[in-house]
């Protein structure tokens, strides 16, 4: 998986990652008191990136043939 490091806020010890267009908040672990780097940034990283969170939206995006039966079950309100 390709993603890109596109911030990293000290005060908190997590980076900002992007990952098929859509940032992601990774909290960094603190082992012996120092962050991971190397391969093992590399792991922790893949492993909270919402790969199928992203492929959901990708399949939403393209059109859900039946969305319009759901919407049709939304009532409105107007509550004075």
């Amino acid at each position: 998986m390709t993603y890109i490091i596109r911030a990293f806020n000290q005060s908190t010890g997590s980076v900002l990652v992007e990952y098929e267009g859509h940032n992601v908040n990774v909290d960094l672990p603190l082992v012996n008191g120092l962050y991971p780097t190397g391969a093992e940034l590399d792991n922790h990283i893949q492993a909270y990136l919402p790969v199928e969170w992203i492929q959901r939206l990708n399949t939403i995006a393209s059109g859900i043939p039946n969305s319009s039966d759901i919407a049709n079950l939304v009532q409105t309100n107007n509550i004075t």
